[in-house]
């Protein structure tokens, strides 16, 4: 939804995907089909095995993303990803701004899965990305407020379904 708004607003958009299963793929074809349409590129890697982590050959996939014009914005979805670790180890290499977009897997019920994992996950590499984002987006002010006290102050909430306005970007006519 955001990407889509955000090509409508004039921002060309590149999607990297990671850790897909052909399955997964096909079943998201038409997604796909209409994203390219209207002009945002898409780029993946396949798994052999479904996963919720982001885990896939990235044989090809890393070679795509570094020769691919470098982007003005990368925003990483989800937090417990090896995708995320991907994209924000690039931001931080190219030197390119970044945000995240928790989708509630910082909130205080979603912490409570797996909680020494997640725990343990974040002190050692999540935190710091999490720390060096620019932005954190938030779908409410409910998960804005699950958030660390410090990083409340780097969280802009958008709701899903909002039509971002030119201001709200800041793009002017």
């Amino acid at each position: 939804m955001i990407t889509k708004a955000l090509t409508q607003n004039g921002f060309q958009n590149h999607i990297v995907s990671t850790g897909n299963t052909q399955r997964q793929l096909l079943q998201n074809l038409t997604t796909i089909q209409d994203l390219e349409a209207i002009g945002i590129e898409f780029d993946y890697s396949v798994s052999r095995f479904q996963n919720n982590y982001g885990l896939g050959s990235y044989r090809n996939l890393i070679k795509n993303i570094t020769v691919m014009p470098r982007p003005d914005l990368i925003v990483l979805h989800q937090i417990y990803t090896f995708s995320t670790i991907l994209g924000f180890w690039y931001a931080k290499k190219y030197r390119i701004p970044f945000a995240v977009q928790p989708h509630g897997s910082l909130t205080r019920y979603h912490e409570s899965d797996n909680r020494v994992v997640k725990t343990l996950a974040k002190k050692v590499i999540f935190s710091r990305i999490l720390w060096d984002a620019d932005v954190i987006i938030v779908t409410s002010e409910s998960e804005k407020a699950d958030l660390q006290g410090k990083l409340q102050a780097k969280a802009k909430v958008l709701p899903y379904g909002s039509v971002l306005q030119d201001q709200e970007i800041g793009r002017a006519h």
